[in-house]
């Protein structure tokens, strides 16, 4: 059980990983401002998406 949680541990901080460029990339293409206060919200759904979907590929 813990190698279970070890590896959705390490799978989500690929997924922040991924949120981070997602926003960066909309940043840079305008779709979010730079100053938004939304920038942590979009980074934590990308994660907590990412998080759901390792969890349940791992526990097959």
């Amino acid at each position: 059980m813990f190698h279970f949680y070890l590896k959705l541990s390490l799978w989500t901080l690929v997924w922040c990983g991924v949120g981070v460029a997602l926003l960066f990339a909309l940043i840079s293409i305008g779709v979010m401002p730079d100053d938004s206060s939304h920038k942590g919200a979009a980074v934590f759904v990308v994660a907590l998406f990412g998080a759901l979907m390792t969890a349940s590929r791992l526990r097959k």
